[in-house]
């Protein structure tokens, strides 16, 4: 069994040469003469390829082989970057993560067959030019004279290659087998179609020779396992007949006939000359057959666990700061024996810190000791403090890993979009350095894809049409990071058309997602937020990319799931921006601490708008619900309680630790309420509270069972008291307002 570590290894140094492989690509096709560019994916496939022979993977190493010498003769200039080329390479590298990925999770190996196949022609391109071909019938008969003594010259080839992997020559001869088995079916359709003299026979003939060219195309192909260049170069030569032969002929019956009688020979010679050793190599085959790992195995369980590559430098700090905290412990004993030692004394008598016989000599000297245990103590405690702090921070860095990781992979899948929608698009990115917890990138990816697919069927308009328009025919999606705070801003803007809006009205109009009423006085950002309703699409018909009505309302989602959130801004004809704020990391959060009656709560401060004290004349109320102004623009207000009701608060009564006479808050007193302005990006609603506890660190633990379903909490904290704290979900504690507010307007409307 191939060791643990060096299948590990493998995958983390392969994963790395992968992701590079992809945007070099696409690099490539725009800088088909950039020579350092091409040999830097040369060489990654290279080192790929080595890797993985040496430690046991022959199927990774197989291919990527085939990938490596199509890369070669790019690399000797035999053959010139093409769309079609770097199309070929993309669909390689797609094969080498898929069989990367099933060695990471022990699944059987897939067939990569159809890939190799496509890597193979396009080795053939330069060497298959009628020009470097001859089409004559008298060289074709030539050349198949020569077969017989072909089949020869390869059985001495294959003594001088050392023995073969039977396991390999099993794979190729089966391939073989079918696909000869085919030929011959074709051949025979062939030969009767050409007996015949009308089109229709003709044209059957010409389809029965192209499937005799694919299935040859196939075992040339599958021969790749097993390197050995005397087989390759003998069925490139009888590709090449083959290639020359579209418009088929009576005489090329023969030809193709010996052609299928050399295969089989080469089949058989094959197993003839693996047969032979094969009981010698049980033993080897056992060891080959084990460097694939198998999902149960202990290998496999080990890398199937999650992986993450760190810095040495972050690492390092990491330990710097343990070495500080051995000292800072050290010091803690030191405090803690002289304690102890005062606490034995007094226990035991000898010392009494009541007894003022002892003088005040002594006295002063106790008070002595005490302050300079108290001082050490402190000094520690604040020392602790600090790395503390630095050790979460360090912690936290372990765990951020750049937002390339994700960012890096839609400009490939923006050509691809594009390409199907029949567009020209352009990706440019800005911030890719920019990083995130490795929690949140994980999930980061498939909120992206759909903005950026709809980016591309949606607000993308037709060459043609950008041109009407005095656009450039080539669209662009810029996709930017930056720091804000504690907080991530991504932002994705497209130079399309715009979202419009009238449309967006009346669509929602149509599905009834709002009422007339509602249409006509919601603003031009509370109509865009519609878009994000599940199953809300303005397209009339749905293509492959979009327009089923799921795509937005998953990013939505999404982002909230990791307490994220999303804004968007539209200008009609100039197109849309998409703006995402993520908070850094999931594991530990800032939060603003409240109290509502006799519960405490935790609001992420991401979320938090603002802290307001509000006069009771300010409250108003406006369709049975309270409301205030805040510069220029009306918040709804709302009580936890009336939220939450006894679900909440009845099942969180054991984490009172308030007694009668602290519930009456100091700013109660002041006749004078306070709120929480809470925004999920969207929309905005007031929180009111009973008092502001400030601002906290908190770690957000899953709910119990009972507590899993409540709307408008996300989790729990425990406190540096030890009692527990509801951490509230702005974005459903929003939604739960909302439907809050229809619901009394129903029973209001129903009553009158």
């Amino acid at each position: 069994m191939v060791e643990e570590n060096l299948i590990r290894e493998f995958i983390a140094e392969a994963e790395e040469h992968v992701f590079t492989l992809e945007p070099n690509l696409l690099r490539l096709e725009k800088e088909p003469y950039n020579r350092e560019l091409i040999d830097e994916i040369f060489l990654a496939t290279h080192n790929i390829k080595g890797t993985a022979s040496y430690v046991g993977l022959s199927h990774i190493s197989h291919f990527t082989h085939s990938l490596e010498s199509l890369l070669d003769l790019l690399k000797k200039g035999t053959i010139q970057v093409s769309s079609g080329l770097i199309d070929a390479l993309l669909q390689g590298v797609d094969m080498l993560q898929l069989l990367i990925r099933h060695v990471t999770l022990g699944q059987p190996i897939p067939d990569t067959t159809a890939i190799t196949q496509i890597l193979a022609q396009w080795q053939q391109v330069e060497n298959a030019k009628p020009e470097n071909v001859s089409a004559s019938s008298a060289e074709q008969h030539a050349t198949l004279s020569d077969q017989r003594q072909s089949t020869a010259d390869l059985a001495i080839s294959f003594r001088d290659m050392g023995r073969l992997d039977p396991e390999d020559v099993e794979v190729f001869s089966d391939i073989a087998e079918q696909q000869l088995e085919f030929m011959e079916f074709s051949l025979e359709k062939a030969r009767a179609s050409l007996s015949k003299d009308d089109d229709m026979a003709r044209q059957e003939a010409e389809d029965a020779f192209t499937g005799i060219r694919q299935a040859f195309q196939n075992i040339l192909s599958s021969a790749a396992i097993l390197e050995l260049g005397a087989l390759d170069d003998m069925l490139a030569a009888h590709q090449h007949i083959l290639a020359v032969n579209e418009t088929p002929e009576p005489h090329h019956i023969e030809g193709i006939s010996g052609i299928i009688h050399l295969l089989r020979d080469v089949t058989a010679l094959l197993g003839s000359h693996s047969s032979g050793g094969e009981r010698e190599d049980t033993s080897q085959q056992s060891l080959q057959t084990s460097a694939m790992p198998t999902s149960s195995s202990p290998v496999v369980k080990a890398i199937q666990g999650h992986t993450l590559r760190v810095e040495a430098e972050r690492v390092d700090f990491l330990l710097n700061l343990v070495g500080e905290l051995v000292i800072g412990r050290a010091r803690l004993t030191q405090i803690g024996q002289e304690i102890r030692s005062i606490y034995e004394s007094v226990r035991s008598g000898s010392l009494d810190v009541n007894d003022s016989s002892s003088g005040s000599g002594q006295r002063k000297k106790m008070i002595r000791v005490f302050k300079r245990l108290k001082e050490h103590f402190d000094e520690v405690h604040q020392k602790l403090g600090h790395l503390t702090n630095q050790m979460q921070e360090g912690t936290m860095r372990m765990r951020m890993v750049p937002i390339d990781q994700v960012v890096n992979r839609f400009p490939r899948m923006v050509r691809d979009l594009s390409r199907q929608a029949g567009k020209e698009v352009e990706v440019h990115i800005d911030g890719a350095e920019t990083e995130l917890d490795k929690t949140v990138i994980d999930m980061l990816g498939e909120p992206l894809i759909h903005i950026i697919r709809n980016a591309v069927d949606h607000g993308i308009e037709m060459p043609d049409v950008r041109e009407d328009v005095g656009k450039s025919r080539c669209g662009t999606i810029a996709i930017s990071a930056h720091h804000e705070g504690n907080q991530v801003i991504i932002e994705i803007e497209d130079d399309g058309k715009g979202i419009d809006v009238r449309n967006v009205r009346e669509k929602a109009l149509q599905q009834q997602l709002i009422t007339r009423q509602e249409a006509e006085s919601c603003s031009q950002d509370d109509i865009l937020r519609l878009i994000f309703h599940g199953g809300f699409s303005t397209v009339e018909t749905v293509s492959s990319l979009s327009g089923r009505g799921v795509g937005l309302n998953v990013v939505k989602r999404y982002l909230e799931k990791i307490n994220g959130s999303i804004e968007l801004q539209s200008s009609p004809g100039a197109g849309c921006t998409f703006i995402i704020r993520l908070p850094l990391t999931l594991a530990i959060i800032p939060a603003l601490m409240i109290r509502v009656k006799t519960e405490i709560f935790a609001i992420p401060l991401t979320s938090v708008e603002e802290a307001i004290r509000i006069a009771p004349q300010e409250v108003m109320t406006i369709e049975s619900h309270e409301v205030i102004r805040l510069r220029e623009r009306m918040v709804s207000l709302f009580d936890l309680a009336d939220l939450f009701g006894t679900t909440v608060f009845a099942k969180t009564s054991s984490s009172c630790i308030f007694d009668d006479e602290t519930i009456t808050s100091e700013y109660e007193t002041e006749e004078q309420m306070y709120a929480v302005i809470v925004s999920d990006g969207f929309q905005e609603v007031g929180v009111l509270v009973d008092a502001f506890l400030g601002e906290s660190d908190i770690v957000i633990k899953p709910l119990t069972d009972d507590l899993v379903s409540v709307d408008g909490i996300s989790g729990a904290s425990i406190r540096g008291d030890g009692q527990i704290s509801l951490v509230i979900d702005p974005a459903s504690l929003i939604t739960l307002a909302t439907q809050h507010i229809r619901t009394n307007h129903h029973t209001r409307s129903n009553t009158f």
